[in-house]
């Protein structure tokens, strides 16, 4: 939580911001509730003009499926955004790999998407761990036997997909639903061969 600061100002009272944390709300959106505590730190701080809100908790969905779900609202320059969002992590399997090895094998890691995209508690947050689980090379799973392992491993290398082409995937499936609304989709693979971690982007209009 922010609000802006004139040149004149010391600081603000750390309590301001606490003070509307413990208040009881009824609000069940995440993104109205951050609304809600947002417009409350603007009539707390009078000389603030611009104020970001962003908050987070778990969201269950699916059968034994947790996800990240944000709600985020804020003011800048006059301009306001009130978004949703959701972290959802699924599996990655290297086309690369898949092309280039005689037998079709590949190297296959854990990818990570997080979306959000605007709303006015109009978006169902489960949905959006759906269509961002569609968009990898398969989903996670909690529990497996062996029969189901190799089914899933078969899946996934005959679907393989780059980080950018989970990114375009959800992008694609979330215009399907979504039209015309805003969002920004960030992407990672935790690479199994290589020291690092590759991220694609994308934002815009759907």
């Amino acid at each position: 939580m922010s609000v802006d600061l004139p040149e004149n100002l010391k600081g603000v009272h750390v309590r301001n911001f606490v003070e509307d944390l413990e208040i009881p709300r009824k609000t069940a959106a995440v993104e109205v509730l951050a609304k809600e505590i947002a417009l409350s730190l603007l009539k707390k701080h009078k000389h603030a003009k611009n104020v970001h809100v962003k908050l987070a908790t778990k969201l269950g969905y699916g059968k034994g499926k947790v996800a990240n779900l944000f709600g985020l609202y804020e003011i800048k320059d006059n301009k306001e955004s009130q978004m949703v969002g959701v972290s959802v992590r699924g599996n990655s399997t290297c086309p690369c790999s898949v092309e280039s090895t005689t037998k079709g094998n590949s190297h296959n890691q854990r990818a990570k998407i997080l979306l959000f995209i605007e709303s006015s508690n109009d978006v169902d947050a489960a949905d959006l761990c759906k269509i961002a689980e569609k968009s990898f090379s398969s989903p996670l799973f909690l529990s497996l036997n062996k029969e189901q392992e190799k089914g899933i491993i078969e899946d996934m290398h005959k679907n393989p997909r780059f980080i950018e082409d989970i990114v375009r995937w959800c992008v694609a499936n979330l215009r399907s639903n979504f039209t015309g609304r805003y969002a920004k989709i960030h992407g990672i693979a935790y690479e199994s061969l290589n020291p690092f971690n590759l991220f694609s982007e994308w934002e815009g209009i759907l």
